[in-house]
């Protein structure tokens, strides 16, 4: 089916954004993301009354004082231990009120362009009808060499997948393609797009729509440690892995690197050359890739940061391979 138009509570001409948040121990993070949220609101409503919000707050059973937080913010606050980010994230969009879901990490901020960019969404929702839209998040301050290479505005989302951390669609559209694969550990916003495209919708970000993302991996252990558990749910089934590139980048590097070992035995220790050459040739393969084509500063930065990304999603399959009953990292 391809939709039609779409619209917007068109008695009264209101919108209802319904903002919904995952969380687990954030506790340092998620009053700045509930002030960003209602300080960026606000500023448009002082202008207008035509938006209105709420926030929902869905815990996976944190024990520090997230929970405590959200209440005496006065926010609706679910508890849903034990159970995975896509089933957190389907749990807030079932008692949502708004038309519109927006899908926010706990430590997202929103800025003031992403308001002035929001009627244009709007806009483009009753011309062109319900899609997922939303942009990539952008690292705080920039001051390491992840943040700055890896996590910047330079990259070009495309038009097949928008991160959860920062996803916004019409609940018209989430219940129809019924909400997010509540079995998948991780990627099930890649899976979410996936299906929205073979049902029709569009998938178009806009980049105009500033987040900042708090929390960024500073060092090389939370940026190794971030892509495995990114990297599970594209091992969770032979189709997904099929369907990911950067799972296939892992599948080659990791039967590559078990070569290794027969190969130090039969043939010294150049086999360990022949496959450290094979990563690097992949990583600057997708670092070229992710960087435009364009040879300047940013590029050595991303041939190491991906060396240490396929490295790290090819664990990710040790991990799916040791792990029969899919419990790890839920």
């Amino acid at each position: 089916m391809i939709p039609g138009r779409m619209m917007l509570d068109s008695e009264a001409g209101r919108i209802q954004l319904s903002f919904i948040i995952p969380a687990f121990n954030e506790e340092a993070h998620i009053r700045e993301t509930v002030e960003s949220i209602r300080t960026t609101v606000l500023l448009w409503r002082g202008n207008s009354d035509s938006i209105g919000f709420e926030i929902i707050v869905i815990d996976n059973g944190s024990t520090d004082r997230t929970c405590s937080i959200s209440r005496e913010m006065g926010l609706t606050t679910l508890v849903k231990p034990g159970i995975t980010v896509g089933a957190l994230r389907n749990n807030g969009a079932m008692v949502a009120k708004g038309q519109v879901l927006v899908f926010l990490d706990a430590d997202i901020s929103l800025t003031p362009e992403w308001i002035q960019a929001l009627p244009g969404l709007f806009t483009r929702f009753q011309q062109q009808g319900p899609f997922v839209s939303g942009s990539r998040v952008q690292a705080h301050e920039r001051r390491t060499m992840i943040e700055r290479a890896w996590f910047t505005d330079e990259t070009d989302v495309g038009d097949r997948y928008v991160n959860s951390g920062h996803l916004i669609v019409p609940k018209s559209l989430f219940t129809e393609i019924g909400g997010f694969d509540e079995n998948l550990v991780s990627g099930e916003d890649s899976e979410f797009c996936e299906r929205a495209r073979d049902r029709g919708f569009g998938i178009l970000p806009m980049k105009e729509m500033k987040v900042i993302h708090r929390g960024t991996p500073k060092t090389i252990q939370d940026f190794f440690r971030r892509e495995r558990w990114h990297g599970y749910g594209d091992f969770q089934s032979v189709s997904l892995m099929l369907r990911s590139k950067p799972a296939i980048l892992a599948l080659v590097n990791g039967i590559a690197l078990i070569g290794v070992f027969p190969g130090v035995f039969l043939f010294s220790y150049r086999a360990l050359g022949m496959y450290l050459f094979l990563l690097l040739v992949l990583s600057a393969g997708a670092a070229l890739y992710r960087n435009g084509g364009t040879l300047n500063w940013r590029l050595p930065c991303l041939v190491l940061l991906y060396c240490v990304y396929i490295s790290a999603r090819s664990l990710s399959l040790l991990d799916r391979l040791c792990d029969v009953g899919g419990q790890r990292w839920r």
